[in-house]
């Protein structure tokens, strides 16, 4: 789902409590656009409960759903919303912690560098959606426009308050189809360039990286590498205690976790160069070579000792 609120912050009915979230707007990825609207404080909080209960709706048919919004805005004024009216406290606190919401502002900023003065989504646009040819076509005319349909409305020009806020709910439809269209214009660079999706953690997560600079950053980019090497060697272990019948080891593959170590006499290989892994897998499988006397084996270990370099002897 993709959400965007239209607000009118120069609204009040009391001249206390100012601002109104007048459209709630969410498009899904059929391209059904859904407008609801809250011209007063009442259908304001009606709307809320209607967004949460559509919300819960379609996470129960799609349990691994997200809402995909642009900036922080969205989840500023559903916290501002629900403090006001005292609906949907929970629910909304369930989709912070949950993360079903997605802010892509931030995976924006993270991962483009474009050449204009903000990171807006109208100053995107052109990159994937072009430029809008629309009357109404940025938050400011969207407040003027609502503006002028209350007072439409409160001089009973229905048909024209109507057209303008049809005007409204293109403009609304135009910006969640804008935010889905950038959901996926980074993910069709990224493939056209044949940069795919890891699963594991590559990189070192963000906040051990910020603000260290270039040099800092790799160092803990190295860090976190020289870690997954660690943990990827200790995860071979070598079998010292191997049926009866069988002369040789065996080498078992465990997970992380090593579940299966306390049934197994085991030792693991904390040297995590390929080199050393080698060579210990050599001599255990000589040790308990079948063909080999106790007398060869050692003959043949103090070979392989002698051969890695040049003894006193030939250097005579």
């Amino acid at each position: 789902m993709f959400f965007d609120f239209e607000a009118d912050p120069l609204w009040t009915a009391d001249g206390v409590d100012w601002g109104l979230e007048y459209l709630f707007g969410v498009l899904d990825r059929t391209g059904t656009h859904r407008p609801l609207w809250a011209h007063d404080r009442a259908r304001e909080r009606q709307a809320l409960a209607d967004f949460l209960a559509m919300v819960g709706e379609h996470r129960r048919r799609y349990p691994k759903m997200h809402i995909y919004h642009y900036a922080p805005y969205e989840k500023t004024a559903l916290l501002r919303l629900a403090r006001r009216h005292r609906v949907g406290e929970d629910e909304i606190a369930n989709l912070l912690r949950a993360r079903i919401l997605v802010d892509l502002y931030t995976v924006v900023r993270r991962s483009i560098r474009v050449g204009a003065e903000c990171y807006g989504l109208k100053a995107l646009e052109p990159l994937y959606l072009g430029h809008r040819q629309a009357a109404v076509s940025s938050a400011t005319d969207s407040i003027s426009e609502y503006a002028r349909y209350c007072a439409l409305r409160a001089s009973g020009r229905a048909k024209e308050a109507a057209q303008v806020l049809n005007s409204i709910a293109e403009y609304n439809k135009l910006d969640c189809r804008s935010t889905c269209e950038l959901g996926d214009w980074p993910l069709m660079r990224a493939f056209e360039h044949g940069i795919t999706h890891h699963t594991g953690p590559i990189v070192p997560p963000i906040h051990q990286s910020a603000d260290r600079g270039f040099v800092g950053r790799a160092r803990v980019a190295r860090r976190w590498s020289l870690r997954r090497r660690r943990q990827d060697c200790a995860a071979t272990v070598i079998n010292e205690s191997h049926k009866p019948g069988l002369k040789t080891p065996g080498i078992e593959e465990l997970d992380y976790a090593g579940q299966r170590l306390p049934k197994l006499s085991a030792v693991t290989v904390k040297d995590p160069s390929p080199l050393a892994l080698k060579k210990a897998r050599a001599d255990r499988s000589m040790r308990h070579h079948p063909g080999l006397s106790p007398a060869a084996r050692s003959a043949s270990c103090s070979t392989k000792s002698s051969a890695a370099g040049p003894s006193i002897r030939n250097v005579m």
